[in-house]
């Protein structure tokens, strides 16, 4: 899990699920490829920081919100 990119290309590559999956009228992701980012795939406590968290895939969950952090 490493990844390199400015704001530009880091909105780009959101805004993919912020649009529903279409962007520029291209159809990256199903409707229902969006909605599985909030199937929960992990939930307990941060062993670091103590702290409830839940995780998809590959982003953290908070109510209907998504994120990571860096």
């Amino acid at each position: 899990m490493n990844g390199h990119g400015n704001v530009r290309s880091v909105a780009a590559v959101q805004s993919v699920l912020a649009c529903g999956g279409t962007v520029g009228g291209v159809r990256l992701l199903s409707p229902h490829g969006c909605e599985r980012v909030f199937d929960e795939q992990f939930g307990g406590t941060d062993r670091v920081r103590d702290y409830p968290v839940r995780w998809d895939i590959g982003y953290q969950l908070e109510n209907r919100t998504c994120s990571w952090g860096g």
